[in-house]
């Protein structure tokens, strides 16, 4: 520039020096066909900043994109140019990576300690149907009333003991009460979502006719794979707590039915009121996880909460026109 020559004088030279040693090489060399192609490239590279001018215009006078809108295709194209698939699916690794690893760590406190209920609860089973069988066998005999004794001892044992896990199973809802609550509702909007975009692309017009990269139907199995793969990740995370709590939560309540299926019709007053106080504790101090008093930890949560979520989602879409393909 500084000896008077212009963007179009580098480009004429550039030219020139290519054309020379294309004709060393024995090529020949279209000076026509190289000035179109960038004379395209440039025209291309116009559009696009008018079409980006635009936006940025309407977006500042208030005017929004609807749902049923679309981008210029020149927008469109250049953001499909600039797409990274590797690095999204990167993104969303590090994203599932990072929320199962600290899942994992802060989750460590919560199964071990549902677990090591659950050992106290079998234990108690055993000693409680230990008590009852030396009862039933002594029932009979001149040892009788030594039998009673003794259990009647054994039993008032086993409520304090009853009642100690009871107030640890309190401490433990207590402390994991919002780890334990974002991890299921994390899980159950996730498994929601993944669901519903599946489902939108089996049964969505509109996902088929925006297919771009691939023929639609291989777009529709993409998505169908990516929502089964989400599905199935939280799926199992929600799984491994309700079925530990659950674990936990079925043996405590094995108490009550190792009492109620015996018969005391000849056995002793204060052997039968010892009992009778035992079964009023476990049916009065049941032990539940209910993390914040939000929902009981069980095992139908998953189908409850998951289902009536994506039924409510997939009603609400129902009389889009995106949708037409339920109509027939």
């Amino acid at each position: 520039r500084e000896f008077g020559f212009d963007d179009s004088d580098d480009d004429m030279f550039s030219d020139m020096g290519l054309r020379s040693r294309m004709n060393r090489m024995g090529h020949p060399f279209d000076w026509g066909e190289q000035r179109k192609g960038r004379l395209e490239k440039q025209k291309g590279k116009a559009k696009v900043k008018e079409s980006k001018e635009q936006l940025i215009e309407s977006a500042s006078k208030g005017n929004s994109l609807e749902v049923g809108d679309s981008l210029p295709d020149v927008v469109v194209q250049s953001h499909e140019e600039n797409d990274t698939p590797a690095s999204s699916v990167f993104i969303a690794f590090l994203i599932v990576y990072t929320h199962f690893s600290t899942v994992v760590v802060s989750g460590l406190y919560f199964y071990g300690s549902v677990l090591l209920a659950f050992d106290f609860y079998y234990l108690l089973n055993r000693k409680l149907k230990e008590i009852l069988c030396e009862v039933e066998a002594n029932g009979k005999g001149k040892t009788r009333m030594e039998s009673y004794r003794k259990a009647c001892n054994d039993i008032d044992k086993l409520s304090a003991v009853y009642s100690r896990i009871g107030l640890f199973m309190t401490r433990v809802n207590r402390v994991s009460a919002v780890q334990i609550s974002c991890e299921l509702l994390g899980g159950f909007l996730m498994i929601t979502v993944a669901l519903y975009y599946m489902f939108y692309a089996l049964l969505s017009t509109k996902f088929t006719e925006n297919s771009t990269k691939y023929a639609p139907w291989m777009d529709i199995i993409l998505e169908c794979l990516n929502g089964v793969i989400y599905s199935l990740i939280f799926c199992m995370e929600i799984h491994t707590i309700t079925s530990i709590t659950s674990t936990a939560i079925y043996e405590a309540a094995k108490l009550p039915r190792n009492i109620h299926h015996t018969l005391y019709i000849n056995a002793d007053e204060q052997f039968k009121r010892g009992m009778q106080e035992l079964s009023l504790k476990l049916l009065s101090e049941k032990p539940e996880i209910m993390p914040l008093g939000l929902f009981v930890i069980d095992r139908s949560l998953i189908t409850a909460t998951v289902g009536t979520y994506l039924i409510l989602l997939v009603q609400f879409q129902l009389d889009r026109k995106n949708f037409n393909i339920l109509r027939g």
